[in-house]
């Protein structure tokens, strides 16, 4: 053979180390394509635009290739894998969404209708919110493992409000709530206390404080004979108890409810909902009717939400956050005697939102 002409197995090696020169990170971006979903901020701390690794030693690297050349030792010793090193777990978590809505409705009662009003006026409102892991913000153990904090906000700005309330702006109301989540992993639940701070520019008499409990359930284990790769929730069952310890003085709120979403194409999801909504002696103390009330079915809700991920569809860099809008249909089929006292109503709501996670 001309010693000129490279034996197979340097020029294997000189391939090996033009790829690496070239792009050195390429196979560890397609291992994290390949990872689980996680969190969008997750990795985002990671150094993407190295070309080699910072791992990788090119001395040594040469010096393997001279001794695998002259037979040396070396040459039977495999070069140790650059190891992928990510991120630690963020903290903290957020996001802000922007909803339009043809009706603020909330617990069966409308609170964006008024005698006369002769046709709808959107309601404007946000929510935001900041969860902290306890665990990794302390450095105490993996994410979850102690729950997590969640502050939140919501505001709801009407154009009428003037109409209904006297001497007041559009600014309707601002909630403030603090909760606690935590997930019992055996039981595949998660669950949540919080309180809510209820504030009404407009009827400053009313405003009230809440005390939450809520259950959130991964129902997968159920239906492993049927999908034994699933690991998402199928009905996605929820209850929660909502009791007033204020000025609704101790009127409560129960729920239960189910959903389901549905990947209908690329980055296109369909949820459908539904939510039984029961009063415990709440609505007639909302309305002011003077009646005790009795714990009875106040109404069933039926939901609709389509759901586009932007940040998928735009392919957006990790460090932009999740973008996604949203458009969702109510229907409210009120039941019992709150609809013959005329307390709440049938109701027919919808509207738009855009949202931002990180």
């Amino acid at each position: 053979m001309n010693s000129r002409t490279p034996s197979p197995a340097a020029s294997t090696r000189l391939l090996l180390l033009a790829a690496l020169l070239v792009g050195g990170t390429s196979s560890a971006t397609a291992i994290e394509k390949m990872r689980p979903y996680q969190h969008p901020t997750y990795y985002s701390q990671r150094a993407t635009n190295t070309r080699i690794p910072e791992s990788f030693d090119f001395d040594d690297f040469v010096m393997r290739l001279a001794a695998d050349e002259s037979g040396g030792a070396a040459a039977s010793q495999p070069a140790s894998e650059a190891p992928v090193i990510d991120a630690p777990p963020q903290a903290l978590h957020g996001g802000v969404t922007y909803w339009l809505f043809s009706d603020y409705v909330t617990r069966g009662v409308n609170l964006s209708d008024y005698v006369g009003e002769g046709g709808e006026t959107p309601v404007h409102q946000l929510t935001t919110s900041l969860d902290f892991d306890l665990a990794s913000g302390f450095g105490l153990g993996n994410e979850g493992d102690l729950g997590v904090l969640t502050f939140s906000t919501f505001f709801s700005w009407y154009p009428h409000y003037d109409r209904i309330a006297t001497d007041v702006s559009s600014f309707q109301e601002y909630d403030l709530n603090l909760s606690y989540s935590y997930e019992f992993k055996p039981l595949a639940t998660t669950a949540t206390i919080g309180t809510s701070f209820f504030l009404f520019p407009g009827f400053k008499q009313t405003d009230s404080v809440e005390l939450l409990f809520r259950l959130d359930h991964n129902d997968a284990w159920m239906w492993k004979w049927l999908w034994p790769e699933n690991e998402d929730g199928v009905f996605n069952p929820y209850l929660s108890y909502a009791a007033d310890i204020d000025y609704f003085n101790g009127g409560a709120w129960f729920e239960f409810g189910v959903s389901h979403d549905f990947p209908v194409i690329e980055n296109l999801t369909v949820t459908p909902a539904l939510t039984l909504g029961t009063d415990v002696r709440y609505l007639d103390r909302v309305v002011g009717t003077g009646d005790e009330g009795n714990i009875q079915l106040a109404y069933a809700q039926y939901a609709l939400t389509v759901g586009y991920d932007l940040s998928a569809a735009l392919d957006l860099p990790e460090s932009a956050g999740t973008w996604v809008v949203s458009g969702f249909i109510y229907f409210n089929q009120t039941v019992g005697g709150l609809k013959r006292k005329g307390i709440i109503d049938d109701e027919l709501f919808g509207g738009v939102s855009i949202g931002w996670s990180f």
